[in-house]
């Protein structure tokens, strides 16, 4: 992990699961801690998209590539075998974009929604034309290695897609219009460029991008501050609204430079610059407006104290180990998960205290924020008062929530359990933005504890994960009980839920066109299980049945909620069916009444 780091962004594929993105932190998974990592990262089977490619003729085509965008800007690319065949694997249920290239044959693009089930993604490729493009400078002299990106073609983004790979011809362009930006480091980025295939060569020139630049002296001595961290930031209508921390750029001997932001001048985004030195307090710029081509701006940056505290408990003693975030206003997204902050991007500042339970941050402009949580408790500290920053903060406790999970008369393991407010705590001024969770998982006896809990109202339910192209777009509870969180106090919660039958049958490849009642296989071989679809965050919630000698199957007492069937035989090659995608819904669902039928699956061949 980099020094100059408080966290990095990992980013986990598989070819054959979905893409996982996690934030490391240096607090949690730094070379500072001791002892070996005990977090397990889950790995969710991805769906799996076939088709065909072919040419004009229906010919199949070999070697070519079918690209999608993953979560997480991860492309997943498969290229068809000798029969024009591919299968692009991992893929996560959701509506993508597909191109599809081949040498000599103009690029083609289709979006439709992944799912479970789906019919082939089939693509018949064209010859393509010529694409050429030469990018000079303002004295006419060529700029080598310039990108053009297409963030728009028959209506699709292709921004994450490019064609031109740092070259200025594409010989498998389509012969229709496509809009284009093109761009090269330091230089003023063109956008919204049409172009189409032809003969002739398109032109184009780059003229050098438009600086910030001054001088950074201390506001009593005049002298130049020797070093300093310059920020770049966005605005609208006057007002900042976004810090690039990373990577910010280190100036010297006080004076700076810094190029205005590439993005083109239809963009309305105004820019902030924000100089940062050890001992001064933070100074931030003016509004700088598009189209005010060269600025230079002065700075004079005030001597200030740092930020630093010591942090006790509830009863009084040091509160080691605290995690603390300081938060600038407008900026700072503060994520809370099971009473302990998460680092994010955009939580720049994030400290644990030490043994005596004191932090350090270094100077801030008046108005930033501290929040801490820690075993014992939480603060929403308010503003800084930067005459006074040596001070003792003391935690308010947590309230506790115990309970049980039931099926029926039935307590069920593994079942994911969430913590809902009825309001979000907000620090006066409302300018700092919190996102709240809460996941525990049941044990054996079907019981539950949450020990770090906001107080305030709110209620208890179960965790559920709905389909995406559903009604219910993202994750919420049921069968919530209404409670109080009292500071201090552990209260008790019941969670009683009715089941539901499912039913189904199986139908081998093999057995396609047959009659119903002609054995195919030895079905009693076969197994057939559900799993919770929990997206990845904690542990699976499965039930496994056998199948009967007709190939049907059932489940009794599933709750409500989206699973993931897999079907299968002991050797694979015999058949299978993964990933099938199954909604059972609740008891207060209109659907809910009587058992829920899946009609015949068909399995694959392997």
């Amino acid at each position: 992990m980099p020094a100059s780091r408080p966290d990095v962004v990992v980013v986990i594929d598989h070819p054959d699961f979905r893409p996982v993105e996690r934030l490391l932190t240096r607090c949690d998974s730094g070379p500072e801690r001791k002892g070996m990592p005990s977090a397990r990262i889950v790995l969710r089977r991805g769906l799996t998209v076939t088709g065909r490619v072919t040419d004009e003729a229906g010919r199949p085509l070999a070697g070519a590539a079918v690209t999608t965008l993953a979560p997480l800007f991860v492309r997943k690319r498969a290229v068809t075998d000798a029969d024009g065949e591919y299968w692009l694997r991992g893929c996560e249920a959701r509506l993508a974009t597909f191109v599809v290239s081949a040498p000599g044959r103009a690029i083609d693009v289709k979006q439709l929604e992944i799912k479970a089930v789906m019919t082939p993604v089939d693509f018949q490729m064209k010859p393509g034309g010529t694409l050429r493009i030469r990018v000079i400078d303002e004295h006419g002299q060529p700029i080598p290695n310039a990108q053009l990106a297409l963030p728009e073609w028959r209506h699709y983004d292709l921004y994450w897609l490019d064609l031109f790979d740092r070259q200025t011809e594409l010989r498998e362009a389509p012969f229709d219009k496509i809009k284009a930006d093109l761009y090269y480091p330091g230089r003023t980025r063109l956008n919204g460029l049409s172009l189409v295939a032809r003969k002739e060569e398109y032109v184009f020139r780059l003229l050098p991008a438009p600086a910030v630049s001054g001088t950074v002296i201390d506001k009593e001595t005049k002298r130049p501050i020797e070093q300093f961290h310059v920020v770049s930031g966005m605005g609208f209508r006057g007002r900042q609204f976004h810090w690039s921390w990373y990577p910010g750029m280190a100036g010297f001997d006080g004076r700076y430079r810094i190029l205005r932001s590439p993005i083109g001048p239809e963009n309305r985004v105004s820019q902030f610059l924000r100089i940062e030195a050890d001992g001064y307090q933070p100074a931030v710029s003016r509004e700088i407006q598009r189209g005010e081509g060269n600025v230079a701006i002065d700075f004079h940056l005030a001597k200030s104290d740092d930020v630093e505290a010591i942090v006790d408990t509830p009863n009084g003693r040091p509160a080691a180990g605290a995690k603390v975030a300081l938060c600038v206003p407008h900026d700072s997204i503060i994520e809370i998960t099971n009473g302990e902050i998460v680092a994010r991007p955009l939580t720049r500042w994030l400290q644990e205290t030490d043994s005596a339970g004191h932090f350090h941050f270094p100077p801030q402009r008046p108005g930033d924020y501290l929040v801490i949580t820690h075993d014992s408790g939480f603060v929403i500290f308010q503003p800084l008062n930067h005459k006074a920053n040596r001070r003792i903060i003391t935690l308010n406790p947590w309230a506790r929530v115990e309970g049980t999970y039931r099926v029926g008369d039935r307590a069920v393991a593994h079942i994911p359990i969430t913590v809902n407010h009825s309001g979000i705590p907000a620090p006066v001024g409302g300018d700092l933005a919190f996102s709240l969770a809460y996941h525990a998982t049941t044990d054996g006896n079907g019981r539950f504890v949450f020990d770090r809990v906001l107080p305030g109202k709110g209620s208890v339910g179960r965790h559920m994960r709905w389909p995406e192209d559903g009604l219910k777009t993202e994750v919420s509870s049921t069968f919530a009980e209404e409670t109080t969180f009292r500071a201090g106090e552990t209260i008790q919660i019941g969670i009683r839920e009715k089941g539901r039958r499912i039913v189904g049958r199986l139908l081998a490849a093999a057995e396609a066109g047959r009659a119903r009642s002609t054995p195919a296989v030895a079905w009693e071989s076969a197994s057939v299980s559900l799993e919770l679809d929990t997206n990845g965050d904690r542990p699976p919630t499965r039930w496994t049945t056998r199948v009967a000698q007709d190939g049907s199957f059932q489940f009794g007492d599933v709750p409500g909620g989206l699973y993931l069937l897999d079907a299968q035989f002991p050797d694979l090659r015999s058949g299978h069916r993964w990933g099938h995608t199954v909604l059972v819904p609740t008891p207060d669902d209109n659907r809910g009444a009587g058992p829920l039928d899946l009609g015949v699956l068909r399995l694959e061949k392997s």
